[in-house]
């Protein structure tokens, strides 16, 4: 399956690279984005140190090497608007002199500000972060990479295989997994939590936590920007919109708890940036009408989803595309240019 799947990947380069270093690619860029622009989803940018010893999936990181090619294509045949900007020419019809771009990060990590700062600077391109409030400066962690890193340690404790965490939640596939498959096998099993109910997914962490012997010390990697953080990061050109406060996915909780999440969120944020936010990232990207209504509601004029695609004037505010970049699939600049145009 990896050998296929290799050879898939292989080939799909191959067939980007010979369109894109053709030229073909650059006109169908131009052709596609006569009246229309893009909304590119980041979350994290760690050197290969860093990102060996986060819990976070590979599929939300980029390298600061391929950050930075990224933004130098941009650049060039961009408009690389600030949301203010970019709600402008889409709502109100104002005219760029290149497709118009928005670069997003969503969470707020710390390495927005380590590592994704200094090529955004170096480029002098702006930005903006999705921060969800209740972690932003706290300490705390998302239940995905605490969870992880409980998994992995599980599994490097076979005495521990016993347990009945381990019979009542299946996890015995840790247990067989080789050394070096090990994180990536917890991460696996992680997300298959995704979906269930926050009481499930806080019962499982409390489990692991008493029943684990030894629980190591937790990298700092995978942790949050501060408020001083944000402040630093504001005259750079990044602006901040809402990630709601806990980051819990709001199609699953009842409205009148979305719409606490939505207003709370805007209202901290207000504070803090002294200054009106209307910009919002539904967390997961899960969305539905009531939502969107609950976000007109609370006062934001644009929210963004993760439904891959590009935008166009005419399309609702509410619930706008955004392509999800990261090393795996964005390494090289032709596949990073097929999947802005939304091809193979």
């Amino acid at each position: 399956m990896r050998t296929r799947s290799r050879l898939r990947y292989s080939i799909k380069l191959l067939l980007a690279a010979s369109l894109f270093y053709s030229g073909a690619l650059l006109l169908v860029l131009r052709w596609r984005f006569r009246r229309s622009g893009v909304v590119l989803l980041y979350h994290r940018v760690l050197p290969e140190a860093e990102c060996a010893q986060s819990f976070s999936s590979k599929a939300i990181i980029v390298s600061p090497a391929t950050f930075e090619r990224h933004l130098r294509f941009l650049r060039r045949h961009f408009a690389v608007l600030g949301p203010e900007e970019f709600r402008e020419w889409l709502l109100n019809g104002r005219e760029v002199s290149r497709p118009p771009c928005l670069i997003t990060f969503d969470d707020g990590w710390k390495d927005n500000l380590t590592h994704a700062r200094p090529v955004l600077k170096a480029q002098q391109l702006p930005a903006v972060i999705f921060l969800p409030t209740d972690y932003i400066g706290t300490g705390k962690a998302f239940w995905q990479e605490r969870l992880s890193r409980l998994l992995f340690l599980l599994g490097q404790q076979p005495a521990l295989r016993q347990q009945p965490v381990v019979a009542n939640y299946k996890l015995d596939s840790l247990f067989e997994a080789r050394d070096d498959e090990l994180a990536k096998r917890a991460g696996v099993l992680a997300r298959t939590f995704k979906n269930r109910d926050t009481s499930d997914i806080d019962k499982l962490i409390a489990e692991l936590s008493v029943t684990l012997t030894d629980r190591g010390d937790a990298a700092d990697v995978d942790t949050y920007l501060s408020w001083d953080d944000v402040a630093a990061l504001r005259p750079d050109g990044i602006a901040f919109g809402s990630h709601t406060v806990s980051h819990r996915i709001l199609t699953q909780i009842d409205p009148a708890a979305v719409a606490e999440e939505l207003t709370e969120s805007r209202s901290v944020l207000e504070q803090h940036l002294n200054a009106p936010v209307h910009i919002l990232a539904y967390p997961n990207g899960n969305h539905d009408a009531g939502t969107c209504e609950r976000a007109r509601q609370a006062g934001y004029k644009l929210a963004f989803t993760t439904v891959p695609g590009i935008v166009s004037r005419g399309d609702d505010p509410m619930t706008l595309r955004r392509i999800n970049i990261h090393d795996g699939a964005h390494r090289h600049l032709p596949l990073f240019c097929t999947s802005i145009l939304g091809v193979l």
